[in-house]
């Protein structure tokens, strides 16, 4: 019998990396504790889930490793500055 290896690429995972995800997560925790501790009572529900949302729906869209819509790099830094 003769056994095949599959090889499979992954993608390099640098500390820029890392350091953007850190960042990611932090940037949504704060927006969500914005949300809910700076809005009265039936608006802090609103931003304190839909503003976390919102950053997690354009990151996937515009940010991720494989986004689903690409844009040109300018673009994309813009998006960059407005998330993080």
């Amino acid at each position: 019998m003769v056994f095949s290896a599959v090889v499979v690429e992954r993608p390099n995972i640098t500390v820029l990396d890392i350091v953007r995800s850190i960042v990611l997560v932090i940037s949504v925790g704060t927006l969500a504790l914005w949300g809910f501790a700076t809005w009265p009572m039936p608006w802090n529900i609103v931003l304190g889930i839909g503003a976390p949302v919102l950053v997690i729906l354009l990151w996937a869209l515009f940010l991720s490793p494989r986004p689903v819509l690409a844009l040109h790099p300018f673009l994309r830094a813009a998006v960059e500055l407005l998330i993080y």
